[in-house]
């Protein structure tokens, strides 16, 4: 979407949002448009660190030990000078117990100082890339790495001998091109990557690859939004893809904890004018819905950016139960949220939707009021 449409669109959302009234919240919520807040003080600040203890979990059957929370490297391009700060960040992460680092794909612009981040540490951490590069799978662009070459620069510049988790977009039934797929496998069977999986955009897209390919794990939304089944309601048939992976030893992971970058401005906007009393936590409140939630994910793809969020995310693991309050806030939050999705979401982030509820919430059906 050009910058323009985009904006002009954003402004569309907040006169939706500002015309809320009694029958969404009981009262109307003002949000501006705005961004996260990355500035160089936020970088810098000192927090105290959390305490306790990062669960772990086996991929599948895979016998990879997995940490609960990965430690997604998405990165702004603004945030590129700060380089001492997100190597601090790393190794905090590391220290309090995550052992997985997502690194996406080879064509960004995260991927190379990641590789600088990880070094000392690279024989304790598992890393997790996309087989290909960001615009070969979504713009069609022929000239980007193909799976094989794409692996090579991974290994070359993370360092190492072997990538632990790699995955490669979930083709469409009847689709011709299996090529990649069967790079992939024969990577795995001379030992270059222990794990092979795939993200997926609806629960049946996954069916056709089942019986075709041994896969080691699946990623999939999962947030307080989209896929909804916290509390029993079984939104486009999760449960039973859940469970169908399971039955196969495939592993469970979870992606857009926080309903994409897209939402979260102004879902932490709407989160501060809810709570007034100004002690919940929305990264918090988000991370104890899929923890506590049936999915129960081997582990969760959450991109983090301060020191603050490394923090503030791990301290949901160690802390793991969700209050009362936060299951309230949540329920009135999916009301902002559902004004917001269609107009915010970019086109390829459309898929989005699909895990969300059907029509207006209704409180009884979901037990929160």
């Amino acid at each position: 979407m050009k910058r323009r449409a985009f904006v002009a669109k954003a402004f569309a959302v907040m006169a939706a949002l500002e015309s809320m009234g009694c029958s969404a919240l009981g009262k109307k919520i003002k949000l501006t448009r705005g961004q996260v807040d990355y500035s160089p003080e936020i970088l810098k600040e000192k927090r105290d660190r959390p305490k306790g203890t990062m669960p772990m979990k086996e991929l599948g059957t895979t016998g990879i030990e997995i940490s609960k929370l990965t430690f997604g490297s998405h990165m702004t391009k603004e945030l590129i000078p700060y380089e001492k700060e997100r190597e601090f960040q790393i190794r905090e992460a590391h220290d309090l117990g995550i052992n997985i680092f997502d690194v996406y794909d080879s064509s960004s612009h995260q991927f190379e100082p990641m590789g600088r981040h990880l070094a000392p540490i690279k024989n304790d951490v598992l890393v997790s890339v996309h087989a290909t590069e960001y615009d070969q799978v979504y713009k069609g662009n022929s000239e980007t790495l193909s799976a094989e070459k794409g692996i090579e620069k991974t290994l070359r510049v993370m360092r190492r001998d072997c990538i632990d988790l790699v995955r490669n977009y979930c083709p469409e039934p009847g689709h011709k091109n299996l090529k990649n797929w069967e790079i992939l496998f024969k990577m795995k069977e001379k030992g270059y990557i222990r794990a092979v999986g795939t993200p997926i955009h609806s629960p049946t897209q996954i069916d056709h690859l089942l019986d075709v390919y041994p896969l080691d794990f699946v990623v999939f939304p999962h947030n307080f939004y989209h896929n909804l089944n916290y509390t029993g309601l079984n939104v486009k048939g999760v449960p039973a893809m859940v469970k169908k992976l399971r039955d196969r030893g495939i592993g469970v992971i979870v992606m857009k904890p926080f309903a994409s970058e897209w939402f979260i401005p102004h879902l932490l906007q709407a989160s501060k004018e809810i709570d007034e009393t100004g002690e919940l936590s929305l990264p918090q409140a988000m991370l104890r819905y899929i923890i506590n939630s049936e999915v129960d994910a081997d582990t969760t793809m959450g991109g983090m950016y301060s020191i603050k969020e490394v923090y503030e995310n791990i301290e949901a693991y160690f802390n793991p139960a969700m209050t009362p309050e936060e299951k309230k806030h949540l329920g009135k939050l999916r009301k902002v949220t559902k004004v917001i999705a269609d107009s915010v979401l970019p086109d390829h982030y459309k898929f989005l939707q699909d895990w969300g509820p059907d029509g207006t919430l209704c409180r009884d059906k979901i037990g929160l009021t």
